[in-house]
């Protein structure tokens, strides 16, 4: 088959269930298996399934970023627009909506700069193309039938449908047909769905209620009072060397993996920004919305940046995430806030401890803030390794004091202006833990062993640094030729 008919129609799979979407969107096209096709997959998996069932295909390798200034790109795109003078308006209370949206507008800009690029790479390396083929990801039936995401992650729907958003666009800046194969949920499926999630919000927050007035009412007040959002595992070290403290818990689900000794030892009580009620404040949530939709629509037509690269300009998908988070995500937002607020003032508590306070879900920087506006410090343990350099996710910390493992990344968190005193070293509580358990597990075993491996993992995500193809480059050409044994 010569070569420019096999290009005329390209596939682009970027999840294992495309390649059975791809299978069955030719056998009811046959008209586009004649004139030949391409199919490019997005990771190493792919490639291996498809290998597997003997699909020829082209790797992704030769058309994905070839560095990482992506990263870079996405933090000045992002700082241009929200860290402007011109956003200063977009405020509650107080508490800083710029900030509060500042990674998931970085974070989805970054995404669309990853698939952006390979897809643009394709369109000018095949010239000879006619059509490009794209599937949605099987994620975006699902979090189109529910609410719930996208209170605790703002632009996570946008984020799905990353990819698809990306080839229309590229396509129509370029001249290329782009064929999206549309699954569509039948809708009394999805409203069904939506009134049973409702029906069990309304029981569990009923049995909550209940559990909490037991708890005030059997168990006196203890000190420190905590209100934590964390994990389990992460608070037992922290509680343990409190035995009168009090722990009122955030993250609910949390109180399964507590167990019923520790939920009556610590009176832990569950609570949310939903706990308490806010409808004295709806006026104000009300004349706020309007305000930002007023200035919003003003901005929209002359004050964002063109974000045009590597020949192609993401501002109208921006534009959509703005729309987006004014439209559904933001009176949310406000209600979050004030029901922080509500709820700090009700409980008291005398710290506030968070397993995060830089992250996509916007309750983190919330409890942080309205913290730091009523007076009650917020304190996040650091939880893994800090990279605090140009593109950073990890720069915006909200709270308060910031406890970390050691000397060196004091001194980088001093450098971006964190005052001393409020970045404490104290090692790792959380690891201390698991060292503990490990020390009882050997105890356990009379055989010595002869040596331990420590396991350090890696984000391979479009969020990290590294995808497939660089940890295969990484690893597999020297490192592996070590072990002769591994297959």
């Amino acid at each position: 088959m010569p070569k420019k008919q096999s290009e005329r129609n390209i596939f682009f799979l970027y999840e294992l269930a495309h390649i059975d979407a791809y299978t069955h969107f030719l056998a009811e096209n046959p008209k586009m298996r004649k004139e030949g096709y391409l199919i490019i997959p997005s990771g190493l998996e792919m490639e291996y399934a498809l290998a597997e069932k003997g699909i020829p295909f082209r790797s992704c390798r030769e058309y994905r970023p070839s560095d990482i200034s992506r990263f870079r790109l996405a933090e000045e795109w992002a700082v241009e627009m929200l860290d402007s003078p011109q956003w200063e308006w977009f405020q509650y209370r107080g508490i800083a909506l710029t900030q509060m949206f500042f990674l998931n507008m970085q974070d989805y800009i970054l995404r669309l700069l990853y698939y952006g690029t390979i897809l643009e790479n394709m369109l000018v390396r095949h010239p000879a193309v006619h059509r490009l083929i794209v599937f949605p990801s099987s994620h975006s039936l699902a979090a189109s039938s529910v609410e719930a995401p996208v209170r605790g992650q703002p632009l996570l729907r946008e984020h799905i449908v990353a990819v698809v958003a990306c080839a229309r666009l590229i396509g129509r800046q370029r001249g290329v047909e782009v064929v999206i194969s549309h699954a569509t949920a039948p809708m009394k499926k999805a409203r069904f769905h939506r009134f049973v999630f409702a029906c069990k919000r309304a029981l569990l927050e009923l049995g909550i209620d209940l559990y909490n007035i037991s708890i005030g009412l059997l168990r006196p007040r203890g000190t420190p009072r905590i209100l934590a959002s964390d994990y389990w595992r992460n608070i037992t070290p922290i509680l343990s060397q409190l035995p009168q403290g009090e722990l009122m818990l955030f993250d609910r689900t949390e109180a399964l993996k507590a167990g019923l000794k520790n939920l009556w030892r610590y009176r832990v009580r569950l609570f949310n920004f939903s706990s308490f009620s806010i409808r004295g404040r709806k006026k104000a949530r009300r004349e706020a919305q309007r305000l930002f939709n007023k200035r919003w629509h003003e901005l929209r037509r002359n004050g964002l940046p063109e974000c045009s690269f590597s020949g192609f300009t993401l501002r109208p998908l921006i534009v959509e995430a703005f729309e987006e988070l004014f439209t559904n995500v933001a009176l949310q937002a406000l209600c979050d806030i004030d029901g922080a607020y509500t709820m700090l003032e009700k409980l008291a508590p005398d710290i506030v401890f968070l397993r995060a306070s830089v992250s996509l879900q916007t309750h983190f920087y919330i409890l942080a803030q309205v913290a730091r506006a009523v007076g009650i410090p917020s304190l996040e343990l650091q939880h893994g390794l800090e990279n605090l350099g140009p593109g950073s996710y990890s720069k915006r910390h909200s709270a308060e004091y910031i406890a970390v493992y050691g000397q060196a990344i004091q001194d980088e968190f001093f450098a971006l202006g964190v005052p001393r005193e409020n970045i404490p070293i104290v090692g790792s509580p959380r690891f201390d833990a698991y060292k503990k358990e490990s020390s009882i597990a050997n105890q356990n075993h009379s055989e010595k062993k002869d040596f331990s491996v420590l396991c350090v993992g890696t984000l391979v995500a479009v969020e990290s640094a590294q995808d497939e193809h660089d940890l295969e480059d990484y690893y597999v050409p020297g490192r592996l030729r070590r072990f002769p044994t591994v297959p």
